[in-house]
């Protein structure tokens, strides 16, 4: 027997529900292309049936074909193999029960050709056996036993399926097709974005989300929280997955250990930011990036990084794509419903974005490291008269991208520097001697330094060559970090001790 595909969403099948006579029509159904019948008999709804709940003869071509052509009387053509199909609507049948009913409804003296007993419980191996082997001790040639998973079985067959919403309610057909148009509206949404946005391997570009149940765009001024709770933003997209794509929906200044699993962020500059802002909101908002950037530039170069909060748009999702956008959003505008304080988004993620190399921060722990507020910048002591001279060759590889403005050293050498402090790297080949600021000073072993700071395969040369010395891995190392410090940054916090003053 055909076995079906039974789906998740379908619950158990509830027999009990049905009155017996029920059952009886159920079963008479499901046998009616069993066999090749020439009559089905409803013998069971008259009363009086001798035991018989449905009587049925399969046709007689069978036995002709099996007759002596020259010795065998014909054979009438209404007078088929006998079958006998009793029907028992419980939640229980043992093996003495089986018995009992074989017993009662089939005679050794003239027994049927075939039998099937459907009922509506669980049967064990035990009930099985006996079934066999009392209808083989009453001349029975062929039988068969429907328990509950096979009653099942059958009418999840796709050819029942009108037999199950007929008795049940329930149209497995109707959640195919249902399935098989969410499907295809899912594909459809699919292959529209990833045309207008790239193709199946790569995607990327903005687009706008709009709750479709919005009737204010493109007027935010008339929504009062629409910086809490947009109802449409402009979204970067950042990647296809299999189930919609992938947004990048915030990014922010972030502490990240990784030896700890500890990280921090401050949500007080978001680059990803949706807010429309005027020219004096947007200026300010660039100022409020340079306060946090400072504070940001004083951790140590490897614990400094982003967390990126992404977010899952799901193709099924969707409703509506508008390829074109207008004058306001000249770019795909996708349409959802949505979702309550996760917007359009289906779920969310934290990620580590450090040297390019994301991550999960699922198993890190946040701690505290930002401030809640960021203040102007300011510098500490100015170290004029006390330039650092390095050999020659070593003052352009703070100029390098590849280099670490870094001194190192392992006697004290520097250690009359603060972070914040400005210091000037003598450079005969530049007449500007630009100011470097001190960010992060603290010791590590060269082993740990170069780990640390991957991708920089010139680095342990580096350190030798300020310390004028071959070094061991395990050695420690004094590290002052630095960075270079521009004329404006300079003038600008003049200007802000000069107000404060």
């Amino acid at each position: 027997m055909q076995k079906p595909n039974i789906t998740r969403t379908l619950g158990q099948i509830h027999f009990e529900d049905l009155e017996p006579h029920r059952f009886e029509d159920l079963v008479r159904q499901l046998i009616y292309d069993y066999k090749d019948w020439q009559s089905i008999e409803a013998t069971g709804r008259g009363g009086a049936d001798d035991g018989y709940d449905i009587r049925a003869y399969e046709k007689n071509s069978v036995l002709q074909q099996e007759t002596d052509e020259d010795t065998a009387e014909p054979i009438p053509p209404m007078e088929g193999r006998r079958w006998m199909i009793q029907c028992k609507r419980e939640q229980e049948i043992a093996s003495a029960k089986v018995k009992k009913i074989i017993s009662d409804g089939v005679n050794p003296a003239d027994p049927p050709y075939g039998y099937i007993l459907a009922a509506s419980a669980n049967i064990s191996k035990k009930t099985y056996d006996t079934f066999r082997d009392e209808l083989r001790g009453a001349g029975v040639m062929e039988f068969y036993l429907w328990g509950k998973a096979e009653l099942e079985d059958q009418l999840l067959l796709p050819k029942n399926d009108r037999i199950l919403f007929t008795f049940f309610g329930i149209s497995l057909f109707n959640k195919r097709q249902k399935k098989t148009t969410e499907i295809r509206s899912i594909i459809t949404v699919k292959n529209k974005l990833v045309g207008l946005l790239g193709n199946v391997n790569s995607i990327s570009g903005e687009i706008l989300v709009r709750d479709v149940n919005d009737e204010f765009y493109p007027n935010y001024d008339q929504i009062p929280d629409f910086d809490l709770r947009p109802s449409w933003e402009r979204i970067r997209v950042d990647e296809a997955h299999p189930k919609g794509i992938v947004c990048d929906i915030h990014e922010y200044f972030a502490y990240i250990d990784k030896g700890k699993k500890e990280y921090d962020f401050t949500v007080s500059h978001d680059f990803l930011t949706n807010k429309v802002l005027d020219h004096i909101q947007e200026n300010e908002r660039h100022r409020q990036q340079m306060r946090i950037r400072n504070h940001w530039e004083l951790l140590a170069r490897h614990h400094q990084g982003y967390v990126k909060i992404k977010g899952l748009l799901r193709f099924r999702d969707i409703l509506l794509v508008d390829p074109k956008g207008d004058k306001y959003n000249e770019m795909p505008h996708v349409f959802i419903d949505y979702n309550g304080r996760s917007g359009p988004f289906d779920n969310e993620h934290l990620f580590g974005d450090q040297l390019h190399d994301l991550f999960r921060l699922s198993d890190y722990q946040r701690i505290k490291v930002f401030p809640e507020s960021f203040g102007n910048v300011i510098f500490g002591i100015t170290h004029n008269d006390r330039k650092i001279e390095l050999d020659p060759s070593l003052v352009t590889h703070y100029k390098q991208s590849n280099s670490i403005p870094a001194l190192y050293s392992i006697d004290g050498k520097y250690q009359h520097l603060n972070s914040r402090d400005l210091v000037i790297i003598d450079d005969p080949n530049d007449k500007s001697q630009p100011y470097w600021m001190v960010t992060a000073i603290y010791t590590s072993t060269v082993s740990k330094h170069l780990e640390e700071h991957p991708g920089y395969y010139q680095l342990k040369g580096f350190v030798e060559a300020q310390l004028q010395m071959e070094i061991k891995d395990t050695k420690k190392i004094n590290v002052y970090e630095l960075r270079r410090v521009f004329d404006y940054e300079l003038a600008s916090a003049n200007s802000n001790q000069s107000e404060e003053e």
